[in-house]
Order: structure tokens, then C-alpha cells, then sequence
């Protein structure tokens, strides 16, 4: 997804090195989430109207679009499968920035 290697990862979350400013705001990008406040002490602030609920058809990119058409055409159990998966792969996103955020805490 960022083109990053597992040790390059692991750099940041063990406090070695710090992502660019360019990984994280890619990072940001992946979870959907702009208009991101990053504070010097490593704190982070989202809009006072960010619901991570709320997702219209009009708000989705081309390329959500494209993927919301492409699962129209699977059977409902493989749809399920594709589901299932990329909730285990945002959870996996979920826990590396919450380990990347707490590193950088720790290390501040």
C-alpha cells in the first residue's frame, strides 16, 4: 500500500526512525481521513465533523466507485470473503498506526 518494507515499518514503530511527512499524510489518505491536525507532541486532531460513519455514493472516489461495481458482480459468499478480508487488513492498518502513533509518544 505505501511501498514501505516491513523493516522500514518496523523502524518507525520501535522509535529508530519517523515517517516523512508524505507516508503519513498517504497513511491519513488510506483511512480516509483529511483535514488531519498533527500537533509537535505527537497528538493528533480530526475535523469537529469527522464521522468515519458517514459515506455517501457521491463521496467516493473513482476508484471506490470502480471497486463497489467490480463486488456487484461476485456471488454473495464471495462478496462476504472480500469483505471479511479487507476488514482484517483495515485492522491491521488500524493496530500499525495506533503502535506507530504510541511509539512516537513514547519516544517524545
Amino acid at each position: 500500500m505505501l511501498g514501505k518494507t516491513p523493516g522500514a515499518v518496523g523502524h518507525w514503530l520501535n522509535g529508530r526512525r519517523e515517517p516523512s511527512l508524505t507516508d503519513i499524510a498517504s497513511i491519513f489518505q488510506i483511512l480516509g481521513l483529511s483535514n488531519v491536525v498533527l500537533h509537535g507532541d505527537g497528538s493528533v486532531s480530526l475535523p469537529d465533523d469527522y464521522d468515519p460513519g458517514i459515506l455517501t455514493k457521491d463521496a467516493l472516489t473513482v476508484r471506490q466507485k470502480a471497486l463497489v461495481e467490480l463486488l456487484a458482480f461476485f456471488p454473495e459468499d464471495e462478496q462476504e470473503k472480500m469483505l471479511k478480508e479487507l476488514r482484517e487488513k483495515k485492522d491491521q492498518m488500524d493496530q500499525l498506526i495506533e503502535k506507530w502513533l504510541k511509539a512516537r509518544k513514547d519516544a517524545s
